[in-house]
């Protein structure tokens, strides 16, 4: 019965790490800014699935919504660029160089939160240093934490609530309990407009998004 227990932790907490890193709604989100987007329509993709050499590419192309994350990305960091600078560059080739390092960081992110966690990360990040308040992200602050992250990113899903941070990945339940994806087990609640967290021996605390927790009642 004990090992039995252990089996089903073990397949849950894998499958909350291999659920969608961008959710339908941010993904929803992304759909209508790439179709009001005309001037970087011909932007391609940094990620192009015709040809896969890369492990990203091998990720990526498997997963719809990453895929269409790295378009966003694309266009962001073109846009970032020429905003920047006051200055026209090479839409069709600007990404092959400038964005080459992001398989280092997707790499090194990877040895933690794993390659498909680490890699909507890395988009999450710089999507929302591209393009700030006009990003579809939701942006976490965080107040107090025994862990140091640089940002925090959350979207709300059928369970409840993920935070995805750059070194571990936090799932808030609706029943209040809340867990990492290490398979640490703990609780949390609203109070204050703030989100408590306590996992193991890991108190976070963050602001709170309405956005995030509407439907959710964990006081």
């Amino acid at each position: 019965m004990i090992k039995q227990h252990i089996i089903f932790i073990l397949l849950f907490t894998l499958n909350l790490a291999d659920a969608n890193c961008i959710s339908h709604a941010e993904a929803k989100k992304i759909n209508n800014y790439i179709k009001s987007d005309k001037y970087y329509a011909d932007v391609p993709n940094y990620i192009q699935c015709q040809k896969i050499e890369s492990k990203l590419e091998q990720i990526v192309c498997k997963n719809n919504n990453l895929l269409l994350g790295f378009n966003l990305l694309s266009r962001a960091n073109v846009y970032a660029n020429e905003n920047a600078f006051k200055k026209e560059i090479n839409h069709q080739t600007f990404n092959r160089k400038s964005l080459q390092h992001i398989e280092d960081n997707i790499f090194k992110g990877s040895l933690s939160l794993g390659y498909k966690n680490s890699a909507c990360y890395e988009i999450k990040r710089l999507v929302d240093g591209f393009l700030g308040g006009y990003s579809p992200f939701i942006k976490l602050q965080l107040i107090s934490s025994t862990e140091k992250n640089s940002e925090f990113f959350a979207h709300k899903n059928e369970h409840g609530i993920t935070i995805l941070g750059d070194k571990n990945v936090i799932y808030l339940g609706k029943s209040c309990d809340a867990m990492d994806n290490k398979g640490n087990k703990g609780k949390w609640k609203q109070h204050n407009n703030k989100y408590y967290i306590l996992i193991k021996d890991k108190k976070i605390i963050f602001n709170r998004n309405i956005e995030l927790d509407n439907g959710i009642s964990c006081i």
